[in-house]
């Protein structure tokens, strides 16, 4: 599978991606390790203590939830 579709569930990249919008992410470029560039949108898992911090407030992150955010940076960039 070289694509999965995320639906955006909150409003973290408020003036980027709606709630409710739909992503096509594709995978190639991370199994190929393609560098990233400034700009580039990254899914990952949240590390574990994130999901812990949400399980013990009640909430729940799913097997297929991805966090969502955009390369600002690059090794040896001043931020």
């Amino acid at each position: 599978q070289f694509v999965s579709a995320f639906a955006i569930p909150s409003r973290s990249m408020d003036e980027t991606l709606k709630v409710g919008d739909v992503v096509l992410a594709e995978k190639l470029s991370s199994r190929l390790r393609l560098p990233l560039e400034r700009e580039d949108l990254v899914f990952f898992s949240p590390p574990r203590e994130l999901e812990e911090l949400v399980r013990g407030g009640g909430g729940r992150i799913g097997s297929r939830d991805r966090f969502i955010k955009r390369v600002a940076a690059l090794p040896g960039d001043t931020v």
